[in-house]
């Protein structure tokens, strides 16, 4: 306090003694006083000390503001390096997005593309006339094949106990009795269906749309399994087929069905073909009365009634359908050509509507 009362009088300042002390101890808070500053008994010399030591600390204070100016700019330029690394990170994660984003456009741009395209396909009238020899001679030569398995099943069941048929027609459903039916070609079931001896399936080729469901990729007409009066009729219906549309049965990639209605007790119930992946081809044969093939729309406001023989009647059997045989009398075939698996799909068709006579 003396010091300080001492540099009061010696600048005769207008500041107060309180504010000079507070900056001294101030100054001895920086640097110690004795480095620089020495206190003497005499005037002179302590101002020149003191002179002295102000302008060591000017000199320390200085160098201290450059070092933290530097410390601030290095600082400041790291942290435009920071956020110009984050802009350009930001711009090459927009970017990759964008990419993206291009890409999933042009896949679904090309679906929608393949699906018009395949919807067109469906729609597509076959080139197939009807009076056409070639294939009115296929027709009579594949009705003649089922009418002769037909009189075999026939004269087998003439031999047949009662107790036999009432067995047979128990096994019936109450909504799907035919004479005799069978599918071959292409077809799919459950993957755990058909065990071979070796505890594999004959679908274990899973199937892309349908879980748990397999493919049958061996070649029908080779298989062993088929016996020869299937493989008859499978080979006269795809020369019939490839009358009707040649690309329907590319790679094989279509199946056959087969039944027969020979009696008034037959009947095929309302149901759908929910496994297809398109629509089908159906022929009646045979010579017959009062058998309607009905058809419902897929919102089921419509049902339309079909009963022609010996013409292709392109329908989606995905649409409930059934046979209405109210009165039925005689004997009649259904040849119906189908697909529930296509490897060139990504997808299954568009439903086929309204169904129509080729």
């Amino acid at each position: 306090m003396i010091l300080s009362c001492f540099f009061a009088h010696i600048y005769s300042d207008t500041t107060s003694v309180d504010q000079i002390g507070k900056f001294f101890r101030a100054l001895t808070l920086i640097r110690p006083v004795d480095s620089g500053f020495s206190v003497c008994c005499r005037k002179h010399d302590r101002l020149l000390a003191f002179e002295s030591w102000v302008d060591d600390l000017i000199f320390t204070v200085t160098k201290v503001d450059t070092l933290v100016d530097c410390e601030e700019d290095e600082q400041e330029t790291a942290e435009q390096a920071q956020e110009q690394a984050q802009e350009l990170e930001h711009e090459q994660e927009q970017a990759k997005e964008q990419e993206l984003q291009h890409v999933q456009e042009e896949e679904q741009a090309l679906i929608a593309i393949n699906k018009r395209k395949r919807s067109e396909l469906s729609t597509r009238r076959p080139v197939l006339v009807i009076d056409n020899q070639r294939f009115k001679l296929l027709l009579t030569e594949l009705e003649s094949l089922l009418h002769a398995e037909t009189c075999k099943r026939v004269e087998r069941e003439a031999k047949l106990t009662d107790a036999q048929v009432a067995e047979r027609t128990k096994k019936n459903k109450a909504n799907w009795n035919v004479g005799w039916h069978f599918n071959m070609g292409r077809t799919c079931n459950k993957t755990a269906f058909s065990a071979r001896l070796d505890g594999t399936s004959a679908f274990e080729f899973a199937h892309p749309f349908f879980k748990s469901y397999g493919v049958y990729l061996a070649d029908p007409m080779a298989s062993k399994s088929n016996p020869y009066w299937k493989k008859e009729i499978f080979f006269q219906a795809s020369q019939v087929l490839k009358l009707i549309d040649k690309d329907y049965m590319r790679d094989g990639d279509w199946c056959l069905y087969v039944s027969c209605m020979l009696a008034d007790e037959c009947a095929v119930g309302r149901h759908s073909d929910r496994h297809d992946v398109s629509h089908q081809y159906n022929i009646f044969l045979g010579n017959y009365e009062n058998a309607v093939y009905e058809v419902e729309s897929p919102d089921g406001k419509e049902i339309r009634e079909f009963a022609s023989t010996r013409k292709v009647l392109k329908v989606d059997a995905r649409c409930r359908h059934r046979v209405n045989t109210v009165g039925f009398k005689g004997v009649r075939y259904c040849v119906t050509m189908y697909k529930m698996y296509d490897r060139t799909q990504k997808e299954p068709d568009p439903v086929f509507w309204p169904p129509v006579w080729i």
